[in-house]
């Protein structure tokens, strides 16, 4: 299991969250290409569209994963122009 401070994280008994009530994190990476910047904006347009409760970007992967497992988040979209995390990420 995991832990934080010491204390087993327990999720939610109902980690299902429908999309339209999920805060989703993605992560924008370091792309600086008009195209590839152009893909990584209309992925957050998708989500968007798709209607999620709101989007947000933290600035570390695993910190992100981290906030999914204690609930504080409902989903981590890393799927962003072929950026995919990298080590330090973990």
């Amino acid at each position: 299991g995991a832990y934080r401070n010491g204390v087993r994280i327990h999720r939610p008994q109902n980690p299902k969250t429908e999309l339209s009530k999920s805060v989703v994190c993605c992560e924008f990476g370091y792309s600086r290409k008009k195209h590839e910047i152009d893909a990584m904006l209309g992925a957050v347009s998708r989500i968007l569209q798709h209607g999620c409760r709101a989007i947000r970007q933290l600035g570390s992967g695993v910190l992100d994963l981290c906030y999914v497992a204690t609930g504080r988040l409902d989903a981590v979209y890393a799927g962003i122009v072929n950026e995919g995390w990298k080590p330090w990420d973990y």
